[in-house]
């Protein structure tokens, strides 16, 4: 990639220097808990009254597709993926403020140690913890915004 043009690489939906020691691992781990984030709920069967179930439901599926998206620009450098993130982040924050209820559809299921890991994961990717992590990461992140000789493959 020629360091003097301002123009970004193409978007790569896994770029390959995203695996590298000298890649920035808060845009590594961000990217993929925006991911995460996107796609985790899929695996879930939570456990609650319906409409709790409903309305969360809806939540997931509209925020399924940004957090994926955002996921996949952070690791690109793209500056509009890590601002959006924080939005998301803001959005999802305040709906669990608006929206208490949705918190138990986070339950911890104590059946056996496997579920009760498995079931802990999902709490932290999909509830609030997460969220504060992009907020508080984001301050982090946005110095990479741009920064597309990060993701160059030659060597000079």
């Amino acid at each position: 990639m020629n360091k003097n043009t301002t123009e970004p690489p193409p978007i790569s939906i896994f770029p390959a220097k995203r695996t590298y020691i000298d890649y920035p691992w808060l845009v590594w781990a961000i990217g993929w808990l925006a991911v995460y984030k996107g796609l985790i709920w899929i695996t879930t069967d939570p456990l609650a009254p319906d409409p709790v179930l409903k309305i969360t439901g809806i939540k997931y599926l509209l925020f399924m597709i940004p957090y994926t998206v955002m996921g996949i620009g952070i690791w690109n450098l793209r500056k509009w993926a890590m601002q959006g993130v924080l939005i998301l982040a803001a959005v999802e924050l305040l709906f669990f403020i608006l929206y208490s209820q949705s918190l138990s559809t986070l339950a911890i299921d104590k059946t056996n140690l496997f579920i009760h890991i498995f079931t802990a994961a999902i709490m932290i990717i999909n509830g609030p913890i997460s969220v504060f992590i992009i907020l508080i990461a984001g301050i982090g992140l946005m110095k990479y915004a741009g920064k597309y000789e990060l993701l160059d493959e030659q060597q000079e």
